[in-house]
């Protein structure tokens, strides 16, 4: 009874049944076709680069066609949406991680931020250094959650240490990290 009607005229539901049921190819591309533009805006607004949305979108795509091929899904909109926000935050996490101190350098000149970028590096230096008088196991706890970005589970079986004292090291470190660096500021 779908397979007769235009497919661009069909809801969500429509579209799913219709894919599901006779495993219409056609089908799927229009309803992930529908949310493009709503995940090239998703993706523009965390990205804030117009190249890079656009590679998002297409990784996102590719994502859903195989997910949607796997899985059985009810409401579309949402694991399209919810999943390209968390692709999104993904890649920016990535980028975060393995920026140089090179691209670190040109993008603070292009912006004119020299300054403050060599402020920044002193207040670096200064961190470290009070990072250094810390003990040791708040200080790695401190490196591998802050600067590694582990989850306490991470943490846990590379130190083996319980998750409840890794967040008493980690509140501490925090503190007395604080306290050096007001200290050393004035």
């Amino acid at each position: 009874v779908l397979v007769d009607k235009d497919l661009n005229t069909l809801s969500e539901a429509e579209l799913l049944l219709l894919f599901y049921e006779s495993k219409n190819k056609a089908a799927l591309g229009i309803l992930l076709n529908k949310y493009l533009p709503h995940i090239f805006a998703v993706c523009q607004f965390y990205l804030k680069n117009r190249a890079k949305a656009k590679d998002a979108s297409s990784d996102i795509m590719e994502k859903m066609i195989t997910y949607f091929n796997n899985n059985e899904v009810t409401s579309a909109k949402a694991l399209i949406m919810i999943s390209t926000k968390n692709h999104c935050l993904t890649l920016l996490k990535k980028e975060v991680r393995t920026k140089s101190i090179d691209e670190i350098v040109e993008q603070a000149s292009q912006e004119n931020d020299l300054d403050e970028a060599i402020q920044k590096n002193a207040t670096l230096d200064q961190l470290h250094d009070c990072l250094e008088l810390l003990k040791e196991d708040q200080k790695n706890n401190l490196k591998l959650f802050y600067i590694e970005r582990k989850s306490y589970q991470e943490i846990a079986r590379l130190t083996g240490q319980n998750i409840n004292k890794i967040k008493s090291s980690l509140q501490n470190g925090k503190r007395m990290l604080r306290n050096l660096m007001l200290n050393k500021i004035e």
